[in-house]
């Protein structure tokens, strides 16, 4: 049964908590660390398979987001690691240098170069730096013919140049850059937008531009010396290194700025010759911009770090550098929070220095673009773009990267490359670039996933290996070795693998019709329709609620369904046929009888057995009842079903019409207190029952009044441990908890508690009425539970759930079995009965329900006629 049908209308109540799900389920939430990252990489995915061993399958799953892999595990700046739920015990995961270890085992034979057809529409990208390189493989893919246009020799943009080779070795970046080859992305490297082809040659040319030419130009702060020989940009300087031009820089030099940039201009400068490096920046040292992790690589180094300085003016002599003079700061941000620096100016400090290396900000260069095309600018000379869309006031020219806002990272650059592609596929297709489009998932955004890390234990990141400082100064060698084999999967083994899903890891129900409950309600409301096979596959145990931080009950839920499609006439299926046929012979007069007991005159309470006990141990159901009625005179008897099976369908006219006749069998006796053995009629009759009526289990009352005198001890010496499997119906009831294993420990056994049990009991197989609707989920929810014993005898207080255990591969017994049938030394569980037995079973239970009643009443009389004749 696979086929959806409609349902008409839902009631607004359930509709409602429908929604609830929807909007508040975490079981597609993503962890937290996927959610910070723009481009949203399976973080927990790969560290998970990095823990197992499985490297290539890491990769395979990284390369899915990004095509820059050991790039960004050198210079990733890992926001994702900020939001990592082990940074809140102390230590973040190591995600960039794990995802540098998987880059290792990166083949491109295994590279996805799939394209979509060919659309016969084309796309010029100008620059070819992260945000350029991935709008172009993006466009790529969905079939344009796609042209990088890059000014240096290699593909790669400030990757090539920007970055020193000690943190980013070159052949890394022309490894993964081959991947646009191999997609066939055409790139004119060496080609110089405005020089050696014109802006309007390309708009003419081409269907879709997009501008990706990234801050290419050093800020230089407008102080007195600024022009001074010897006076550089962090920019040009890394440059020039990068392209192994000459450069002279003197015994010392000073740079100025607090952020990454600064950071590798000053390292650099240390092996390019300079005998002391000193760095000034106007923050002070908590609030520098660059990662703590730089700063302490620079000063590992020899880097001079002065913090709460600016620069006042620069001193020459014959044209070159001399020193430079310092103010202190005494404020960065004003009170509004803004960039306002205030200083001291009469306390001025004045450092020697060969060279200024300003790393103060980056800026664009624009000038490629033809003032004549009306392109609008920003007041900083970046292009001005609406945010959301990255598209310009031109129609088809688009920006993205450090051309549009200020210098971003390599991630955050590959995220607006991305933006950038989905809407030129967009405005290529002649579609809205706004309409039905989740902006959410195109940036990073807070999850709504919650993690409970209450009792994980604290353990330290798994720290690289570096080379020592003092040889690594003396050359461009990688700084950082990476993680050992050994050493990642020790790190990768920290992760918490933040999910919730915790319904999914526990009910194999769902798992076999979403990823989540949010997406399956979220598909019934959207279509109305539903698979029937859904909500009657659910056994209505709770152990979803149960493990739902929301608590949702899920359980409920489906419930609404049956009810509703029972109420449109779309159920009971054809497969209820077995329940609805065990219903109407549950309440015919052939198997059911209602005993009052004649001997006090007055019925006081009724023993109420239910259905699957007397189909299963008459003689028990005889035997108990007899019990019950010499400890409490005034005790009757009813057999009958209490309903729960036409409830459990959603057929609720049919049920309280069957329910209300169980009351009034009970409301002729005159009883005010129902003895039940079946959890589910007790759970039936504690929700249904009126006021004057009181419900208790057999469970929480044979505690009370002990145990037959011939069973307490019959497991004594027998070396016989039982695991109890409790009923999920009643797993809110401790006392009937409890009440079992009293009496199994007064029978003499050991006890083996099963990880699941009491509260958080898992059901045996049966509930819900799904057996004859989804036999093959109702085998593997029986085996499961099971198998979860170590002991090969199980015994339950259900019989339904005994029948499971025996479906299951264990030997099955009801605590009855254990009271009134002998020791269990040697014995096999009964096997079950077919359909014709169990009825005959309840047919003989009746009889002796009967006969007890009668066998007792002439006692009484016997015993009353001896006390008169004496």
């Amino acid at each position: 049964m696979t086929e959806k049908i409609k349902v008409k209308q839902y009631p607004p109540d359930v509709i409602e908590k429908m929604k609830e799900i929807v909007e508040e389920c975490m079981g597609d939430a993503p962890p937290f660390c996927q959610a910070a990252c723009p481009m949203h990489t399976d973080a927990k995915g790969y560290i998970q398979m990095i823990s197992e061993g499985k490297y290539k399958d890491a990769i395979k799953l990284i390369r899915e987001k990004l095509f820059l892999p050991g790039t960004l595990g050198r210079i990733c700046a890992h926001p994702c690691e900020e939001r990592c739920k082990r940074g809140d015990l102390k230590y973040p995961m190591s995600i960039a240098e794990l995802k540098r270890f998987a880059s290792q085992f990166d083949n491109p034979s295994d590279w996805d170069l799939h394209c979509e057809q060919d659309k016969g529409k084309s796309v010029a990208i100008i620059g070819g730096g992260p945000a350029g390189a991935q709008a172009a493989i993006d466009l790529k893919k969905k079939g344009y013919s796609v042209t990088i246009f890059e000014k240096l020799p290699k593909a790669g943009g400030m990757l090539q140049v920007g970055i020193p080779e000690y943190r980013l070795p070159r052949e890394i970046v022309d490894f993964e850059y081959s991947y646009l080859y191999k997609l066939g992305i055409e790139i004119r490297t060496g080609t110089e937008v405005g020089k050696d082809i014109s802006f309007n040659d390309i708009k003419d040319n081409y269907d879709a531009i997009l501008i990706a030419t990234g801050a290419t130009k050093s800020l230089i702060l407008p102080i007195p010396g600024n022009d001074l020989n010897g006076v550089l940009g962090a920019l040009e300087l890394l440059k020039d290194v990068s392209e192994k031009k000459p450069v002279e820089v003197g015994n010392k030099a000073v740079v100025i700025g607090g952020g990454n940039v600064a950071m590798d201009a000053a390292r650099t400068l240390l092996r390019v010759g300079a005998k002391e490096v000193q760095l000034f920046c106007l923050e002070q040292r908590h609030e520098m911009p660059a990662h703590t992790w730089e700063v302490e690589e620079a000063e590992d180094e020899g880097v001079i770090v002065n913090n709460g300085y600016g620069p006042k003016e620069i001193l020459g002599k014959n044209g070159k550098v001399k020193a430079i003079r310092f103010k202190k700061c005494l404020s960065v941000f004003d009170a509004e929070g803004k960039f306002n620096p205030s200083y001291d100016e009469n306390d001025i400090i004045e450092i020697d220095a060969d060279s200024i290396i300003f790393a103060v900000g980056q800026r664009p260069d624009t000038s490629f673009i033809p003032t004549e095309i009306g392109l609008e600018l920003e007041k900083n000379g970046r292009i001005k773009v609406l945010p959301e869309t990255l598209e310009t006031n031109i129609p088809g020219i688009f920006a993205a990267g450090d051309v549009v806002i200020k210098p971003w990272f390599v991630i955050e650059a590959l995220a607006l490359g991305r933006k950038a592609a989905i809407s030129i596929d967009r405005y290529l297709e002649g579609k809205d670039l706004f309409a039905d489009r989740d902006l959410t998932w195109e940036g990073p955004f807070d999850t709504w996933l919650e993690k409970d890390i209450e009792g994980e234990e604290i353990l330290p990141r798994v720290q690289t290996r570096m080379r020592p400082s003092q040889e690594r100064i003396n050359d461009f060698k990688e700084v950082n070795l990476g993680f050992t084999e050994e050493m990642a999967r020790r790190e990768a083994e920290r992760c918490l693998q933040c999910e919730c899903r915790l319904c999914m890891q526990e009910c194999l129900m769902l798992n076999d019709f979403a990823h989540c409950p949010r997406e399956l309600f979220e598909e019934i409301l959207k279509s109305n329709e539903v698979n029937p096979l859904v909500p009657y596959s659910c056994n209505m145990c709770d152990q979803c609620t149960l493990q739902c931080p929301k608590e949702f009950k899920l359980g409920d839920r489906f419930s609404d369904i049956r009810k509703e499609l029972v109420q449109e006439g779309l159920a009971p299926l054809k497969e209820h046929k077995p329940i609805l046929a065990h219903q109407r012979l549950g309440f015919s007069k052939l198997f059911n009888v209602t005993v009052p007991d004649t001997n006090t005159g007055k019925t006081v309470r009724v023993f109420f057995p239910g259905c699957s006990l007397p189909s299963y141990n008459p003689e028990a159901v005889g035997a108990i009842y007899a019990y019950l009625k010499e400890k409490l005179p005034g005790t009757g008897a009813i057999l009958k079903c209490c309903g729960k099976p036409t409830k459990a369908l959603g057929m609720m006219e049919d049920f309280h019409h069957k329910f209300d006749s169980v009351i009034e069998e009970i409301e002729k006796l005159g009883a005010t207190e129902v003895i039940v053995a079946c959890q589910s009629c007790y759970n039936t009759f504690r929700q249904y029952l009126p006021e004057h009526i009181s419900v208790k289990s057999l469970w929480q009352l044979l505690p009370e009044i002990g145990l037959p005198d011939d069973a307490v001890g019959i497991g004594k010496d027998t070396g016989i441990t039982v695991a109890i499997h409790d009923s999920c119906v009643t797993r809110d009831v401790p006392s009937i908890h409890d009440g079992i294993r009293w009496i199994v420990k007064q029978l003499g056994y050991e006890i083996e508690e099963l990880p699941h049990s009491r509260e958080n009991t898992r059901c045996c197989g049966y509930g819900g009425m799904i057996v004859p609707v989804n036999p093959d989920l109702a085998k593997r929810v029986m085996s499961r539970r099971a198998q979860e014993a170590n002991s090969d005898c199980i015994v339950t207080y259900c019989a339904a759930c005994r029948a499971s255990m025996m479906a299951g591969g264990k030997q099955g017994f009801h605590i009855l079995d254990l009271i009134f049938g002998g020791s269990l030394a040697g014995r096999e569980a009964p096997a079950p009965d077919g359909s014709l037995a169990s009825w005959y079973k309840r047919w003989k239970t009746k009889r002796l329900l009967k006969k007890v009643a009668e066998t007792q009443s002439r006692k009484s009389s016997l015993s009353s006629n001896n006390a008169r004749a004496a």
